[in-house]
């Protein structure tokens, strides 16, 4: 079971396919995401970003995320632990 965590509802680039952050947005976001945990006096043990598009899990993957399908919520989750001993 999760403890503290930061859920990520929203990522978003810019559709235009020249635009100089594509293909670099969810590596800030996630950047972004561990730097505040950092800032938090007890940090957080993992960081979720709701509804994942399935052509963007491998993404997620290749960042540390793991794939949830189902949470008692409805959503599906991508989650990465940020402690030791956490989920895989």
């Amino acid at each position: 079971k999760a403890g503290k965590i930061l859920v990520i509802f929203y990522i978003e680039g810019s559709p235009r396919g020249n635009h100089p952050l594509k293909g670099h947005v969810l590596k800030i976001v996630d950047a972004v995401a561990q730097e505040y945990a950092s800032t938090l006096p007890d940090g957080l043990d993992e960081i979720w970003i709701a509804d994942p598009l399935p052509e963007l899990i491998r993404h997620y993957e290749d960042i540390g995320y793991f794939h949830l399908d189902k949470v008692s919520d409805g959503h599906k989750y991508s989650i990465k632990a940020l402690r030791e001993g956490g989920r895989p």
